[in-house]
């Protein structure tokens, strides 16, 4: 048996020793005062979490910085809607135009195509041919090639891209009239290379003393 004061002695010495408990799941200490018995709190501070959150909530700022606003996501839907009703537009008249095409080598094929078959009987026949026939027969096989080639060829195709080029390299062509609303858009230089050398119609020899006969006097 161990005495009463050597007991006190030992627990007392027991007792003032600090205790620290860990949690696992979270980041704090706690520490049990040996007098009053209640557990104090010593926060400890997790840089890695911190560090964390501090480069989640920049990526997160920055995510949002680059979401469009709602005044540019509307200005887009409209200009989007613009610029499907001038696709939609284009390729109305690009196929308005390849149907006419089509209606009038039909027609035109068919006066040719009797022409010819009429020819070629007489031919076949051995009756006299006038030789001027030919003329029409070969001026219309051209012009009928020239109609099947927009109609069923890549005419088309092949026009768009020289308009491509004539955009890209020769944009001085399209220059307009100054009292045109989009003549502003057009440099200097642009004006100057084709459309201010250019002579008007009117004033060209011979037909500049009839032209300009005709001209309103309340305009001049």
């Amino acid at each position: 048996t161990q005495s009463p004061s050597l007991f006190l002695s030992s627990h007392l010495n027991q007792t003032q020793q600090t205790k620290p408990l860990h949690c696992p799941f979270s980041f704090q200490v706690i520490t049990y005062h040996p007098a009053s018995n209640i557990p104090r709190r010593k926060h400890t501070h997790d840089h890695t979490s911190t560090m964390g959150s501090k480069s989640s909530k920049s990526a997160a700022a920055q995510e949002q910085a680059k979401k469009p606003t709602f005044a540019e996501t509307m200005q887009q839907k409209i200009d989007d809607e613009i610029t499907r009703r001038m696709m939609l537009q284009r390729e109305v008249q690009m196929a308005v135009n390849i149907a006419k095409a089509r209606d009038s080598l039909y027609i035109f094929g068919s006066v040719w195509l009797t022409l010819v078959s009429g020819v070629s009987t007489a031919v076949v026949l051995k009756k006299p041919v006038n030789h001027v026939v030919a003329v029409p027969i070969v001026i219309g096989g051209i012009m009928l090639s020239n109609m099947a080639d927009m109609a069923y060829g890549n005419k088309l195709a092949r026009v768009n891209k020289e308009a491509e080029y004539i955009l890209d390299n020769e944009r001085a062509r399209l220059v307009p009239f100054p009292q045109a609303p989009m003549a502003r858009f057009y440099s200097a230089q642009e004006r100057s290379v084709l459309y201010d050398p250019a002579t008007a119609v009117g004033d060209m020899f011979p037909y500049q003393s009839i032209t300009r006969s005709f001209t309103p006097e309340d305009t001049k």
